[in-house]
């Protein structure tokens, strides 16, 4: 039996897509916002998550969604880094758990916070923001994240229970926002400061599943732009 706890845009994007033998409950009502700092929001997802894992039956796979966000240096002290490893760790002691780490996602009726909708919103209300113009950031279209899970999902052979989930490519904020002003045709008001790091996801583990699926990574960025945001 599958179960999707949740409302947002990760659990909109699994109902219905499930097949009943994969026999699994998919927690997609966690913290996503990497800002937050609100102990009460981080307990909240806690006793959540513990109450669900309490609830899992026998033989089910229990599914968290994390974040890549964890190997980022800029963000590895922050409250929600330290507070997504903790509830990986709570997760993976179950014998059937599995964590995925997932990038940016970019969908529709995304969260304000995700980067896409974030700037998307200061072009086309003309406010003023500042960026770092040396962070780089990893995209990932949610209906590719959902292809991907399900068929690892269906992979019998499945051993590994942290699973990194991203894009081939990553792309500077600067050429974000360089695709927002020319799709929208139009300048931004943008202050640049020279901050920010870039780092890596380790994807080996599913390169051949992004084979199989064919999933096409060539000018990625403006067709997610594309699809969801203008």
């Amino acid at each position: 039996m599958n179960k999707i706890i949740g409302n947002g845009m990760l659990a909109k994007t699994f109902g219905g897509y499930l097949p009943e033998q994969l026999n699994c409950i998919i927690f997609a009502s966690g913290v996503s916002n990497s800002l937050c700092n609100e102990p009460l929001e981080f307990l909240r997802e806690r006793k959540l998550l513990e109450e669900k894992l309490a609830e899992v039956e026998y033989g089910q796979r229990f599914i968290y969604f994390s974040s890549c966000s964890t190997y980022d240096t800029d963000l590895e002290k922050t409250p929600y880094v330290r507070h997504k490893l903790s509830m990986e760790s709570l997760v993976l002691k179950y014998t059937k758990g599995i964590v995925f780490r997932l990038p940016q996602l970019a969908g529709p009726n995304a969260p304000s916070t995700t980067i896409l909708s974030s700037i998307r919103e200061k072009a086309l209300t003309r406010s003023k923001f500042t960026i770092w113009e040396n962070a780089k950031r990893n995209i990932l279209d949610i209906s590719d994240v959902r292809l991907l899970i399900l068929k690892i999902l269906c992979n019998q052979n499945l051993t590994s229970r942290l699973i990194n989930i991203a894009n081939r490519n990553y792309y500077s904020v600067f050429e974000i926002v360089q695709t927002f002003e020319r799709l929208l045709n139009l300048k931004m008001d943008v202050n640049y400061l020279n901050k920010g790091t870039a780092y890596e996801i380790d994807i080996s583990s599913i390169e051949e599943i992004i084979d199989e699926l064919e999933i096409d990574f060539d000018n990625y960025l403006e067709r997610v732009i594309r699809k969801y945001y203008l």
